[in-house]
């Protein structure tokens, strides 16, 4: 019999906790197992290790899961499957649910990475493909945009601090012309790097035709659903986005208002904000939508989210259709 594993892994911005457990399930009489358990950094030199503390388990197979937690995530995720590892991306929500399934509520590093690794080996998730260099490259340029515009708009606020000294308006000018420079800079490299992709420069015209959608929320989408519009469905893209509703229920002792899950990819819901806001006001589909949840009650917030998630599963299926925005357009 094989020597099979699974890994479970929780990503931290500075630390990465594994937990191994064998890819078989222990029977009723052994039901008690113990995850062997390591800690390091999140950096190329902690990758290196774990795969030291994985060598001398000397296995035949091991199957890597960890959760779908932006940046944190990319390099650790690229470096086992360059390796040749089989490695799983999965959104956290599918793993939190697992573990509640399993009855565990308190939280820690060590518990998340078995739970990580029982979810592997229960659901065996599908492999992880890392995306395109020019979508990699994409997905980096527009959220060292993002950081360079969220600067910014600090330091307009901190500008307007009033009583400020002439030293301190030279110099708050002097920093806004900066980034206002740096700005520009790398969104004409963004449009550059759009033009040289005929591929992508196609999408972001048919993004375009989506009243509600402009040039740069079609970047967006583009940067952060990658290629999983190739083997996703929308309501599994929805979810990676953190926009499928998530009910506050448990017998009737809790009786809480349904919300967004909001566990998985931020960045993608800030993009949609603002375009779904639009949409319900010029997007033929999302306008009679919208009206329909208000005339049934519901609070103005919580429609502005389910336009967000309307208007994420029209995106998508324009992506995968290839055609321009129709009023006439099916959404599952």
């Amino acid at each position: 019999m094989l020597n099979s594993y699974v890994l479970g892994i929780d990503v931290s911005k500075d630390t990465l906790d594994a937990a191994l457990l064998p890819a078989e399930k222990p029977t009723e009489a052994n039901k008690k197992e113990k995850a062997k358990k390591i800690k390091v950094k999140n950096t190329p030199d902690g990758f290196r290790e774990l795969i030291e503390w994985l060598n001398v388990r000397k296995m035949d197979n091991l199957h890597i899961c960890l959760e779908a937690t932006g940046t944190y995530g990319d390099a650790v995720a690229r470096f086992f499957h360059d390796n040749n590892y089989k490695t799983s991306v999965v959104n956290p929500l599918l793993t939190r649910r697992h573990a509640e399934s399993e009855g565990l509520r308190g939280k820690n590093d060590p518990m998340d990475a078995a739970s990580i690794a029982r979810f592997c080996r229960e659901k065996s998730p599908r492999e992880w493909v890392p995306t395109t260099p020019e979508l990699s490259l994409m997905k980096s340029l527009l959220r060292h945009l993002g950081h360079l515009v969220g600067a910014r708009k600090r330091i307009v606020t901190a500008s307007k601090t009033p009583g400020l000294a002439d030293i301190e308006i030279l110099s708050f000018s002097a920093e806004l012309d900066f980034y206002d420079k740096q700005i520009s800079f790398i969104t004409s490299h963004i449009k550059e790097h759009v033009a040289a992709h005929p591929s992508i420069e196609k999408t972001v015209k048919l993004l375009e035709t989506i009243p509600g959608i402009a040039e740069l929320t079609a970047w967006k989408l583009i940067a952060e659903i990658g290629d999983r519009v190739d083997i996703c469905t929308p309501r599994q893209i929805a979810a990676y986005a953190g926009l499928t509703p998530e009910d506050n229920q448990s017998g009737t002792s809790v009786n809480g208002k349904t919300s967004l899950s909001k566990k998985g990819n931020s960045r993608l819901r800030c993009a949609l904000f603002y375009p779904a806001i639009a949409a319900m006001r010029h997007n033929p589909i999302i306008k009679s939508f919208s009206q329909r949840l208000l005339k049934k009650g519901k609070t103005a917030k919580s429609v502005v989210c389910a336009s967000m998630h309307k208007l994420l599963k029209i995106a998508v299926a324009i992506m995968k259709s290839g055609e321009p925005f129709n009023a006439n357009i099916s959404v599952n």
